[in-house]
Protein backbone atom coordinates (compact mmCIF):
# COMPACT_ATOMS: atom_id res chain seq x y z
CA UNK A 1 0.00 0.00 0.00
CA UNK A 2 1.28 3.45 -0.91
CA UNK A 3 -0.29 6.88 -0.73
CA UNK A 4 -0.88 9.63 1.80
CA UNK A 5 -2.40 9.64 5.25
CA UNK A 6 -5.75 11.38 5.71
CA UNK A 7 -5.20 15.12 6.06
CA UNK A 8 -7.19 17.57 8.13
CA UNK A 9 -8.78 19.13 5.05
CA UNK A 10 -10.39 15.83 4.01
CA UNK A 11 -11.37 15.10 7.61
CA UNK A 12 -13.72 18.08 7.48
CA UNK A 13 -16.03 15.89 5.36
CA UNK A 14 -16.62 13.55 8.27
CA UNK A 15 -17.95 16.26 10.56
CA UNK A 16 -19.95 17.94 7.79
CA UNK A 17 -21.82 14.72 6.92
CA UNK A 18 -22.12 13.35 10.45
CA UNK A 19 -25.89 13.46 10.91
CA UNK A 20 -28.28 12.26 8.20
CA UNK A 21 -31.86 13.44 8.85
CA UNK A 22 -34.80 11.05 8.62
CA UNK A 23 -36.33 13.36 6.01
CA UNK A 24 -34.02 14.65 3.34
CA UNK A 25 -32.64 18.18 3.55
CA UNK A 26 -30.31 19.41 0.84
CA UNK A 27 -26.95 20.86 1.83
CA UNK A 28 -24.52 22.43 -0.60
CA UNK A 29 -21.42 20.21 -0.75
CA UNK A 30 -18.46 21.26 1.36
CA UNK A 31 -15.76 23.03 -0.64
CA UNK A 32 -12.29 21.83 0.32
CA UNK A 33 -8.98 23.40 -0.60
CA UNK A 34 -7.52 21.70 -3.68
CA UNK A 35 -10.64 19.61 -4.29
CA UNK A 36 -13.89 19.97 -6.19
CA UNK A 37 -15.44 23.33 -6.93
CA UNK A 38 -18.98 23.24 -5.58
CA UNK A 39 -22.31 24.73 -6.56
CA UNK A 40 -25.97 24.28 -5.63
CA UNK A 41 -28.73 22.32 -7.32
CA UNK A 42 -30.59 25.59 -7.85
CA UNK A 43 -27.64 27.15 -9.66
CA UNK A 44 -27.27 23.97 -11.74
CA UNK A 45 -30.91 24.01 -12.81
CA UNK A 46 -31.90 20.75 -11.11
CA UNK A 47 -35.58 20.04 -10.43
CA UNK A 48 -35.48 20.47 -6.66
CA UNK A 49 -38.78 18.70 -5.96
CA UNK A 50 -37.76 15.69 -8.07
CA UNK A 51 -34.40 15.44 -6.31
CA UNK A 52 -36.07 15.60 -2.90
CA UNK A 53 -38.51 12.86 -3.91
CA UNK A 54 -35.66 10.65 -5.05
CA UNK A 55 -33.57 11.19 -1.92
CA UNK A 56 -36.50 10.54 0.41
CA UNK A 57 -37.16 7.33 -1.52
CA UNK A 58 -33.51 6.35 -1.04
CA UNK A 59 -33.68 7.05 2.71
CA UNK A 60 -36.92 5.06 2.99
CA UNK A 61 -36.30 2.08 0.71
CA UNK A 62 -32.60 1.77 -0.12
CA UNK A 63 -30.92 1.01 3.17
CA UNK A 64 -27.93 -0.56 1.41
CA UNK A 65 -26.74 2.61 -0.35
CA UNK A 66 -23.65 4.43 0.90
CA UNK A 67 -23.21 7.52 -1.27
CA UNK A 68 -24.63 9.57 -4.14
CA UNK A 69 -22.54 12.32 -5.74
CA UNK A 70 -23.43 14.46 -8.76
CA UNK A 71 -21.04 16.59 -10.80
CA UNK A 72 -22.67 19.02 -13.25
CA UNK A 73 -20.81 21.57 -15.33
CA UNK A 74 -17.59 20.66 -13.56
CA UNK A 75 -19.01 21.45 -10.10
CA UNK A 76 -19.94 19.10 -7.28
CA UNK A 77 -23.63 19.88 -6.67
CA UNK A 78 -24.86 16.85 -4.65
CA UNK A 79 -22.87 14.86 -2.09
CA UNK A 80 -24.81 12.58 0.21
CA UNK A 81 -23.50 9.77 2.44
CA UNK A 82 -26.09 7.30 3.61
CA UNK A 83 -26.76 4.56 6.14
CA UNK A 84 -23.83 5.47 8.35
CA UNK A 85 -21.19 5.49 5.63
CA UNK A 86 -18.04 7.49 6.46
CA UNK A 87 -17.22 9.94 3.61
CA UNK A 88 -13.49 9.67 4.32
CA UNK A 89 -13.40 5.88 4.14
CA UNK A 90 -12.27 4.34 0.84
CA UNK A 91 -15.01 2.13 -0.62
CA UNK A 92 -14.76 -1.22 -2.34
CA UNK A 93 -15.95 -0.52 -5.88
CA UNK A 94 -16.22 -4.11 -7.13
CA UNK A 95 -16.19 -4.38 -10.93
CA UNK A 96 -15.82 -0.64 -11.45
CA UNK A 97 -12.21 -1.76 -10.96
CA UNK A 98 -12.36 -3.34 -14.41
CA UNK A 99 -12.86 0.07 -16.02
CA UNK A 100 -9.80 1.41 -14.18
CA UNK A 101 -7.87 -1.59 -15.50
CA UNK A 102 -8.98 -0.65 -19.02
CA UNK A 103 -7.55 2.83 -18.48
CA UNK A 104 -4.25 1.35 -17.32
CA UNK A 105 -4.12 -0.82 -20.45
CA UNK A 106 -4.57 2.29 -22.60
CA UNK A 107 -1.76 4.01 -20.72
CA UNK A 108 0.45 0.90 -21.04
CA UNK A 109 -0.05 1.03 -24.82
CA UNK A 110 0.81 4.73 -24.90
CA UNK A 111 3.97 4.10 -22.87
CA UNK A 112 5.02 1.18 -25.09
CA UNK A 113 4.64 -1.63 -22.55
CA UNK A 114 1.94 -3.24 -24.71
CA UNK A 115 2.48 -2.91 -28.46
CA UNK A 116 -1.13 -3.27 -29.70
CA UNK A 117 -4.54 -4.46 -28.59
CA UNK A 118 -4.50 -6.72 -31.63
CA UNK A 119 -1.44 -8.61 -30.38
CA UNK A 120 -2.07 -12.27 -29.55
CA UNK A 121 -2.34 -12.93 -25.83
CA UNK A 122 0.23 -15.74 -25.86
CA UNK A 123 2.92 -13.21 -26.88
CA UNK A 124 2.70 -11.73 -23.38
CA UNK A 125 2.41 -14.99 -21.42
CA UNK A 126 5.36 -17.17 -22.45
CA UNK A 127 5.41 -18.86 -19.05
CA UNK A 128 1.97 -20.29 -19.86
CA UNK A 129 2.81 -21.29 -23.45
CA UNK A 130 1.96 -24.96 -22.87
CA UNK A 131 -1.68 -23.98 -22.25
CA UNK A 132 -2.18 -22.26 -25.61
CA UNK A 133 -3.65 -24.61 -28.20
CA UNK A 134 -4.54 -23.40 -31.70
CA UNK A 135 -7.93 -22.06 -30.58
CA UNK A 136 -6.34 -19.98 -27.83
CA UNK A 137 -3.51 -18.63 -29.97
CA UNK A 138 -5.90 -16.36 -31.87
CA UNK A 139 -7.11 -14.65 -28.67
CA UNK A 140 -5.94 -11.03 -28.57
CA UNK A 141 -5.63 -8.31 -25.95
CA UNK A 142 -8.74 -6.72 -27.48
CA UNK A 143 -10.75 -9.90 -26.89
CA UNK A 144 -9.99 -9.61 -23.16
CA UNK A 145 -10.99 -5.94 -23.09
CA UNK A 146 -14.33 -6.71 -24.78
CA UNK A 147 -15.14 -9.87 -22.78
CA UNK A 148 -15.19 -11.89 -25.98
CA UNK A 149 -12.23 -14.27 -25.70
CA UNK A 150 -14.57 -17.26 -25.77
CA UNK A 151 -13.49 -19.28 -22.74
CA UNK A 152 -16.01 -21.51 -20.98
CA UNK A 153 -16.96 -19.54 -17.85
CA UNK A 154 -20.03 -19.60 -15.58
CA UNK A 155 -19.55 -16.45 -13.46
CA UNK A 156 -22.84 -14.69 -14.24
CA UNK A 157 -24.91 -17.84 -13.75
CA UNK A 158 -23.42 -18.83 -10.39
CA UNK A 159 -22.11 -15.67 -8.71
CA UNK A 160 -25.04 -15.26 -6.30
CA UNK A 161 -26.86 -18.59 -6.44
CA UNK A 162 -23.97 -21.05 -6.09
CA UNK A 163 -20.65 -19.27 -5.46
CA UNK A 164 -18.85 -22.51 -4.57
CA UNK A 165 -19.26 -23.55 -8.21
CA UNK A 166 -18.49 -20.10 -9.66
CA UNK A 167 -15.46 -20.08 -11.93
CA UNK A 168 -14.35 -16.69 -10.62
CA UNK A 169 -14.33 -17.94 -7.02
CA UNK A 170 -12.70 -21.23 -8.01
CA UNK A 171 -10.01 -19.32 -9.88
CA UNK A 172 -9.40 -17.22 -6.77
CA UNK A 173 -9.04 -20.35 -4.66
CA UNK A 174 -6.77 -22.13 -7.15
CA UNK A 175 -3.61 -20.21 -6.25
CA UNK A 176 -3.00 -19.31 -9.93
CA UNK A 177 -5.92 -17.40 -11.41
CA UNK A 178 -4.36 -17.16 -14.86
CA UNK A 179 -3.53 -20.85 -15.09
CA UNK A 180 -7.07 -21.76 -14.01
CA UNK A 181 -8.53 -19.60 -16.78
CA UNK A 182 -6.16 -20.70 -19.52
CA UNK A 183 -6.88 -24.35 -18.76
CA UNK A 184 -10.56 -23.78 -19.57
CA UNK A 185 -11.65 -24.70 -23.11
CA UNK A 186 -12.55 -22.10 -25.74
CA UNK A 187 -16.20 -22.71 -26.67
CA UNK A 188 -17.00 -19.71 -28.90
CA UNK A 189 -14.95 -18.00 -31.60
CA UNK A 190 -12.99 -15.09 -30.08
CA UNK A 191 -14.55 -11.73 -30.85
CA UNK A 192 -18.03 -13.09 -31.56
CA UNK A 193 -19.82 -13.55 -28.22
CA UNK A 194 -19.81 -11.40 -25.07
CA UNK A 195 -19.45 -13.38 -21.85
CA UNK A 196 -18.61 -11.76 -18.55
CA UNK A 197 -15.30 -13.04 -17.17
CA UNK A 198 -13.37 -11.52 -14.27
CA UNK A 199 -10.30 -13.45 -15.32
CA UNK A 200 -9.65 -11.18 -18.29
CA UNK A 201 -8.82 -7.95 -16.38
CA UNK A 202 -6.70 -9.98 -13.97
CA UNK A 203 -4.62 -11.20 -16.92
CA UNK A 204 -4.37 -7.64 -18.26
CA UNK A 205 -3.11 -6.39 -14.90
CA UNK A 206 -0.56 -9.19 -14.77
CA UNK A 207 0.73 -8.22 -18.23
CA UNK A 208 1.04 -4.55 -17.23
CA UNK A 209 3.07 -5.50 -14.16
CA UNK A 210 5.37 -7.82 -16.10
CA UNK A 211 5.99 -5.41 -18.97
CA UNK A 212 6.36 -2.20 -16.92
CA UNK A 213 8.31 -3.61 -13.98
CA UNK A 214 5.90 -1.82 -11.64
CA UNK A 215 3.18 -3.38 -9.54
CA UNK A 216 -0.34 -2.13 -10.28
CA UNK A 217 -0.37 0.17 -7.25
CA UNK A 218 2.86 1.86 -8.38
CA UNK A 219 1.74 1.97 -12.02
CA UNK A 220 -1.67 3.47 -11.21
CA UNK A 221 -0.16 6.17 -8.98
CA UNK A 222 2.57 7.12 -11.46
CA UNK A 223 0.39 7.35 -14.55
CA UNK A 224 -3.19 7.95 -13.32
CA UNK A 225 -3.80 8.66 -9.65
CA UNK A 226 -1.09 11.25 -9.00
CA UNK A 227 -1.90 13.25 -12.17
CA UNK A 228 -5.60 13.07 -11.24
CA UNK A 229 -5.01 14.17 -7.64
CA UNK A 230 -6.06 10.85 -6.08
CA UNK A 231 -4.04 10.45 -2.89
CA UNK A 232 -5.59 7.39 -1.20
CA UNK A 233 -6.40 3.99 -2.66
CA UNK A 234 -5.99 0.29 -2.05
CA UNK A 235 -5.86 -2.63 -4.49
CA UNK A 236 -6.98 -5.75 -2.66
CA UNK A 237 -4.96 -8.85 -3.67
CA UNK A 238 -6.23 -11.87 -5.53
CA UNK A 239 -6.92 -14.46 -2.83
CA UNK A 240 -3.80 -16.52 -2.19
CA UNK A 241 -1.61 -14.48 -4.54
CA UNK A 242 0.78 -11.59 -4.07
CA UNK A 243 -0.77 -9.39 -6.76
CA UNK A 244 -3.81 -7.11 -6.94
CA UNK A 245 -7.27 -8.00 -8.14
CA UNK A 246 -7.72 -5.95 -11.31
CA UNK A 247 -11.27 -7.26 -11.65
CA UNK A 248 -12.84 -6.07 -8.40
CA UNK A 249 -10.31 -5.17 -5.73
CA UNK A 250 -9.86 -1.40 -5.94
CA UNK A 251 -11.01 0.90 -3.12
CA UNK A 252 -11.39 4.67 -3.47
CA UNK A 253 -13.27 7.59 -1.95
CA UNK A 254 -16.47 8.64 -3.69
CA UNK A 255 -15.04 12.08 -4.50
CA UNK A 256 -12.14 10.40 -6.29
CA UNK A 257 -14.48 8.15 -8.27
CA UNK A 258 -16.07 11.38 -9.49
CA UNK A 259 -12.64 12.64 -10.59
CA UNK A 260 -12.19 9.54 -12.71
CA UNK A 261 -15.65 9.86 -14.25
CA UNK A 262 -15.09 13.51 -15.06
CA UNK A 263 -11.75 12.66 -16.64
CA UNK A 264 -13.63 10.44 -19.10
CA UNK A 265 -16.35 13.02 -19.63
CA UNK A 266 -13.59 15.50 -20.58
CA UNK A 267 -11.90 13.17 -23.11
CA UNK A 268 -9.00 12.33 -20.80
CA UNK A 269 -8.13 15.91 -19.79
CA UNK A 270 -7.81 16.96 -16.14
CA UNK A 271 -6.95 20.56 -15.25
CA UNK A 272 -5.54 21.14 -18.72
CA UNK A 273 -3.40 17.99 -18.79
CA UNK A 274 -4.05 15.06 -21.15
CA UNK A 275 -3.81 12.14 -18.71
CA UNK A 276 -5.46 9.49 -20.88
CA UNK A 277 -5.40 9.66 -24.67
CA UNK A 278 -8.68 10.85 -26.21
CA UNK A 279 -8.84 8.11 -28.83
CA UNK A 280 -8.53 5.42 -26.16
CA UNK A 281 -11.53 6.83 -24.29
CA UNK A 282 -13.56 7.10 -27.49
CA UNK A 283 -12.84 3.46 -28.34
CA UNK A 284 -13.47 2.30 -24.75
CA UNK A 285 -17.06 3.55 -24.65
CA UNK A 286 -18.10 2.37 -28.13
CA UNK A 287 -20.78 -0.23 -28.91
CA UNK A 288 -18.42 -3.13 -29.59
CA UNK A 289 -20.27 -6.06 -27.99
CA UNK A 290 -23.91 -6.56 -26.98
CA UNK A 291 -24.08 -7.56 -23.32
CA UNK A 292 -27.91 -7.72 -23.27
CA UNK A 293 -30.71 -5.73 -21.59
CA UNK A 294 -30.05 -2.68 -23.79
CA UNK A 295 -26.42 -2.38 -22.63
CA UNK A 296 -23.44 -2.33 -25.00
CA UNK A 297 -19.87 -3.11 -24.06
CA UNK A 298 -16.60 -1.45 -25.06
CA UNK A 299 -13.20 -1.85 -23.41
CA UNK A 300 -14.38 -2.82 -19.91
CA UNK A 301 -16.82 0.12 -20.06
CA UNK A 302 -20.56 -0.05 -20.76
CA UNK A 303 -23.04 2.25 -22.46
CA UNK A 304 -26.81 2.56 -22.73
CA UNK A 305 -29.59 5.11 -23.33
CA UNK A 306 -31.87 7.01 -20.98
CA UNK A 307 -35.40 5.61 -20.70
CA UNK A 308 -36.74 8.25 -23.12
CA UNK A 309 -33.90 7.38 -25.54
CA UNK A 310 -32.81 11.02 -25.43
CA UNK A 311 -29.43 10.76 -23.72
CA UNK A 312 -26.40 8.55 -24.23
CA UNK A 313 -24.92 7.21 -20.99
CA UNK A 314 -21.57 5.49 -20.61
CA UNK A 315 -20.73 3.95 -17.30
CA UNK A 316 -18.62 1.72 -15.09
CA UNK A 317 -20.50 -0.60 -12.74
CA UNK A 318 -19.91 -3.06 -9.92
CA UNK A 319 -22.09 -5.52 -8.05
CA UNK A 320 -24.33 -4.09 -5.37
CA UNK A 321 -24.81 -0.66 -6.92
CA UNK A 322 -21.36 0.81 -7.51
CA UNK A 323 -21.66 3.18 -10.48
CA UNK A 324 -19.81 5.93 -12.29
CA UNK A 325 -22.29 7.16 -14.91
CA UNK A 326 -21.39 9.85 -17.44
CA UNK A 327 -24.06 11.74 -19.43
CA UNK A 328 -22.22 13.94 -21.97
CA UNK A 329 -25.24 15.93 -23.21
CA UNK A 330 -26.02 17.01 -19.64
CA UNK A 331 -22.34 17.49 -18.69
CA UNK A 332 -23.05 15.24 -15.72
CA UNK A 333 -21.21 12.54 -13.78
CA UNK A 334 -23.09 10.51 -11.17
CA UNK A 335 -21.34 8.33 -8.58
CA UNK A 336 -23.08 5.83 -6.34
CA UNK A 337 -21.63 3.38 -3.84
CA UNK A 338 -23.51 0.72 -1.92
CA UNK A 339 -23.06 -2.41 0.14
CA UNK A 340 -20.95 -4.87 -1.91
CA UNK A 341 -21.96 -8.45 -2.69
CA UNK A 342 -25.68 -7.85 -3.04
CA UNK A 343 -27.97 -8.16 -6.06
CA UNK A 344 -29.22 -4.57 -5.70
CA UNK A 345 -27.31 -3.13 -8.64
CA UNK A 346 -30.32 -3.13 -10.97
CA UNK A 347 -32.41 -1.28 -8.36
CA UNK A 348 -29.78 1.46 -8.15
CA UNK A 349 -29.60 1.66 -11.95
CA UNK A 350 -33.36 2.08 -12.23
CA UNK A 351 -33.30 4.73 -9.51
CA UNK A 352 -30.85 6.73 -11.62
CA UNK A 353 -32.75 6.17 -14.86
CA UNK A 354 -36.28 6.73 -13.52
CA UNK A 355 -35.72 9.41 -10.89
CA UNK A 356 -32.39 11.15 -11.20
CA UNK A 357 -32.04 11.80 -14.93
CA UNK A 358 -35.48 13.48 -15.16
CA UNK A 359 -34.49 15.65 -12.18
CA UNK A 360 -31.31 16.71 -13.96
Amino acid sequence: MIGHRVNQEIMKLREYHQNIPENYTYHKPLELEGDWKVSTIQEAGVDTAALYNMMNLVLDKHNYMHSILIIKGGNLIVEEYLNGWDPVRIHRIQSVTKSFTSTLVGIAIREGFIESIDDPLYKYLPEYSSLFDDAKKIISIKHLLTMSAGFEWNEMATYYVDPEKCDSHLADASGDYIKYLLEKPVITEPGKVYQYNSGYPNILGYIIEKRSGLNITEFSYKYLFNPLGIKRSYWMPVIGEDRPSCAGGLRLMSRDLARYGYLYLQDGVWEGNQIVQKDWIEESIKDIMDSGMGVKYGYLWKNTKSLDNKYDIFFASGTGGQYIACIPDLDVVVVTTAKPFTNKGDEVAMLLLEKLIPAL
